[in-house]
């Protein structure tokens, strides 16, 4: 209201000083200029020094400040009466940051295939095998959290950089079962029976890079779906929990009767306490409005996967 009013003022001050004072009239106007004519639209005129002005002042006051979230500084922005500040335009979904972050949790199934053990371990379908259930499945899931650091979508832009750093927690769905190893000449009698306790498990931690190919923009669809895929990978380490019990044969007892017959276990196998885990990702990535993000991906973090994660934007 205050510079409205300014600039209200301003054309009919000049014209009174200059009727008030015919010297400075005389010095400052040709003779042709007829004071009586309407007065020069003065702030018109003067209207790209007040915005560069206002500018100038706006930054001065910014200085130190945070902008209201979700808001940001343009300006080409028009100045509403009353706007205090001026120039500060409210702009849904911006941060004033040139990245965005995420919080979300994450879960997984995940798999060793069969036809990867069987390089090293025999199975019922191999003549001769002796045990009468097949060998187990290597499986089990893993939930966790994940923090990520994205760079901003721009209009121009086909792609931005992920960083995704997470938590999670592996856990052991293996059944106990006989195992086989591979030899020549084959001999069916010799394998271990395995057994793990309860808690086996792995506390893995670790950072992965994705590069994200932007397929439909959330810009473009006035901020309410956004699609990408999302191709990484990374490294982590994982901290063994529990333990693989087994047993061996002896003296001619296969190991499978000698855990029916309740012998005593041969002991632990050996695992480290601390292992890598190599990363490989790709999926698809959905933005939902301004804050709701998931992804649905596959890959490889030392057992094969599938599954995604739900999370909020910030």
């Amino acid at each position: 209201m205050l510079a409205a009013s300014f600039r209200s003022l301003g054309p009919i001050l000049t014209v009174g000083l200059l009727a008030s004072t015919p010297a400075l009239a005389d010095d400052l106007l040709p003779e042709s200029t007829d004071l009586a004519a309407p007065a020069p639209d003065l702030a018109a005129a003067f209207a790209p020094q007040q915005t560069r002005l206002r500018r100038a002042l706006l930054g001065d006051q910014m200085k130190g400040a945070s902008l209201p979230k979700g808001a940001r500084l343009q300006d080409d922005a028009p100045v509403p009466e009353g706007t205090p500040g001026g120039g500060l335009a409210v702009q849904p979904g911006e941060t004033g940051r040139n990245f965005d972050m995420e919080l979300g949790f994450r879960g997984r199934y995940m798999t060793v295939p069969d036809s990867i053990l069987d390089i090293w371990f025999y199975d019922d379908d191999t003549p001769g095998y002796a045990y009468s259930e097949s060998r187990p499945q290597v499986h089990g899931y893993s939930v966790g959290i994940e923090f990520v650091v994205k760079s901003k979508v721009e209009e121009e832009s086909s792609g931005g950089s992920n960083g995704i750093f997470y938590v999670q927690y592996i856990d052991n769905l293996m059944p106990d079962g006989y195992w086989d190893d591979r030899e020549e000449p084959a001999n069916h009698l010799d394998g271990d029976w395995l057994a793990p306790t309860d808690n086996f498990g792995v506390i893995a931690l670790g950072a992965n890079y994705a590069y994200e190919v932007h397929m439909v923009k959330t810009m473009n669809t006035n901020g309410n779906f956004g699609m990408s895929m999302v191709v990484g990978g990374g490294l982590g380490l994982g901290v063994v929990i529990g333990d693989i019990e087994y047993w061996r044969p002896d003296a001619g007892t296969p190991s499978f009767e000698r855990k029916d017959n309740r012998d005593l276990l041969e002991g632990t196998k050996p695992i480290p306490p601390v292992v890598p885990l190599v990363d490989i990702n790709i999926g698809f990535r959905f933005n939902f409005g301004d804050r709701f993000v998931m992804r649905l991906e596959g890959g490889l973090q030392d057992m094969l996967y599938l599954g995604g994660s739900v999370g909020l934007m910030f």
